[in-house]
C-alpha cells in the first residue's frame, strides 16, 4: 500500500476562496505531487518520530502552523469533505510553506538490490522498498555480509537527506511559481489530500 499526496490551490479575496490550478501542464502535476513519503511527512505534521511508512525523523516537525483563524476559516467555508477526500488532510498559505524548514534531515531505510547498493555507497539509492520477499530473493541485514556473499540478491540500508538538497519537485515548483516575498503568498492557500 501506498500513499499519495493531492494539492487543491485556492486564492482568498476578501472572504471568498476561489480555487485554481497552478499547473501549465499535467505532466507538472505529476511531478510536484510524485510520491516522495518524508515529504509527506512533513507537510502532514506527522509527530510520531517515525512519520509516514515508518520513516524515522531526526530534527521534531515544528508545530503545524495551522492553528489559526484564517486557516479554520477557510476550512469551515469550504467544507472538509473537498474533491470527496475523507482521509488526512492539511491546510497551509504559500507564506507557510516558504517558511518551513526544508532543511529538516531525515533518515530512511529500506531493501535495495546490488544496482541500488552501489548508488548508496555514494550517498542514497534512486530506488528502494519497505521490505521485499519471493522467490529468487535473499535479503541481507548487513551491508558488510552482502558484500562477501553474492548470493544475497537485496540489503537493507540506511541513508541520510535533506528535502532541499537537491530540492523535491515540490519545493522547486513553490519557489519558481510563487516568489518568496510576494505578499500575495498569505492570500495563497494549498490544501494537501493524503489518500492510501
Amino acid at each position: 500500500m501506498g500513499t499519495n499526496m493531492r494539492t487543491y490551490w485556492f486564492h482568498k479575496t476578501g472572504e471568498e476562496f476561489t480555487e485554481f490550478i497552478p499547473w501549465e501542464s499535467e505532466e507538472q502535476a505529476l511531478n510536484v505531487e510524485r510520491r516522495n513519503y518524508p515529504l509527506f511527512a512533513l507537510l502532514a505534521g506527522v509527530r510520531n518520530g517515525f512519520g509516514f511508512s515508518g520513516i524515522p525523523i531526526f530534527t521534531p516537525i515544528t508545530p503545524c502552523p495551522l492553528r489559526n483563524e484564517g486557516i479554520h476559516h477557510c476550512a469551515a467555508a469550504l467544507g472538509s469533505g473537498v474533491h470527496g477526500y475523507v482521509y488526512l488532510y492539511c491546510w497551509y498559505t504559500v507564506e507557510d510553506l516558504h517558511r518551513a524548514d526544508w532543511s529538516t534531515k531525515f533518515n530512511e531505510i529500506g531493501c535495495v538490490d546490488r544496482e541500488g547498493y552501489a548508488f548508496w555507497k555514494e550517498g542514497k539509492p534512486f530506488h528502494s522498498c519497505g521490505y521485499i520477499e519471493g522467490p529468487g530473493i535473499k535479503l541481507c541485514e548487513d551491508p558488510h555480509d552482502f558484500e562477501a556473499d553474492p548470493s544475497y540478491t537485496h540489503v537493507r540500508v540506511n541513508w541520510d537527506y535533506r528535502l532541499d538538497d537537491p530540492p523535491v519537485p515540490f519545493l522547486q515548483f513553490l519557489r519558481e511559481k510563487f516568489p518568496e516575498g510576494d505578499p500575495d503568498n498569505k492570500n495563497i492557500y494549498v490544501q494537501m489530500v493524503f489518500n492510501c
